[in-house]
């Protein structure tokens, strides 16, 4: 698609996950949409989206209003998306309208609909798939690699430090067990967290591996997560994450998944399907003789929106 392309992106008010994930589809597809992200007042935004009478008078006074000229593509995410996302695509019907998530409604009111497997929801327009999509791009990931100084101690651990949820709450045991994990491996850690990750719980870990070499950052100054993992020999990923599993299995490199605790049968039924299908494996030392495969769900996506857009034309 050309750029000219009049693209907006309709992503919940906060989720920068979410927000991130659509983005990197209108990449993928070659265009630069608006971010017109929803802020919904009462009493919209408690209601589930087929009661919402107004949608496009929803928005919070002030935020991103939704008014003409319409998109002609249209990439919606997140609860509050959905009622908005129908209104615009009634009013321009030319508009190709893609969901990401479920969107609680029934699919045949979008050109596309992405969801990951475990929604179980099907459909001619509906493609499934495992884990998140993202914004990773191999040829950058390389570059920020090369250009990053290299620490010479191999093998090379990258983690991927999640959080607290309302899945997953660590503890110190958790936080210990991991850093004597990493001094059995040997060799130089790089540790990177994510939004979740508390500074109490980066600076545990830390303490735990004091004298051990690594590199943690401290979010401040440019982000290394792309040095990182093109760096790693292997990444571990902590369990309560599923984007940051699905960026890491984009690697094609050994990912395995550090396995404190499970209270989540969501997030049990996506590790099992990484592990089935080649992708990822449970942390264990030593480490497992095996070839992972590379997880590219967002090529398989682009080229299904692709096929949904020539029949459209």
């Amino acid at each position: 698609m050309a750029s000219q392309v009049n693209a907006w992106i309709l992503a919940d008010h906060g989720k920068i996950g979410t927000y991130s994930q659509c983005l990197g589809i209108a990449r993928a597809l070659g265009v630069a949409p608006l971010l017109k992200s929803v802020k919904a007042r009462l009493p919209w935004r408690v209601l589930p989206p087929q009661l919402w009478v107004g949608a496009l008078h929803a928005q919070t006074p002030g935020h991103y209003p939704l008014t003409p000229p319409w998109p002609d593509l249209l990439i919606a995410a997140g609860r509050l998306s959905v009622a908005p996302a129908l209104a615009i695509q009634k009013r321009h019907q030319n508009c190709f309208t893609i969901i990401l998530q479920n969107p609680y409604i029934h699919p045949r009111h979008f050109d596309c609909v992405v969801v990951p497997y475990h929604d179980h929801l099907k459909g001619p327009n509906v493609i499934s798939v495992l884990g998140a999509l993202h914004r990773l791009d191999e040829l950058e990931i390389r570059a920020a690699a090369q250009a990053y100084p290299h620490p010479g101690n191999g093998p090379l651990t990258t983690v991927l430090l999640g959080g607290n949820n309302r899945h997953y709450r660590y503890q110190e045991s958790d936080i210990r067990a991991l850093a004597e994990a990493l001094k059995k491996i040997g060799g130089y850690c790089f540790i990177t967290p994510c939004r979740r990750t508390s500074p109490e719980l980066l600076h545990m870990l830390g303490g735990f591996l004091q004298g051990f070499p690594h590199e943690i950052w401290d979010v401040t100054g440019e982000n290394p997560y792309f040095a990182y993992l093109g760096l790693a020999d292997q990444i571990i990923v902590t369990q309560d994450s599923i984007s940051m599993a699905s960026e890491a299995c984009f690697t094609g490199k050994p990912v395995y998944i550090w396995e404190a605790n499970h209270s989540s049968a969501k997030f049990r039924e996506f590790h099992k399907d990484l592990y089935d299908q080649g992708y990822a494996k449970p942390f264990q030392w030593p480490f497992p003789q095996w070839t992972p495969k590379k997880l590219d769900e967002m090529g398989r996506v682009v080229t299904f929106i692709k096929e949904k857009l020539s029949q459209r034309s």
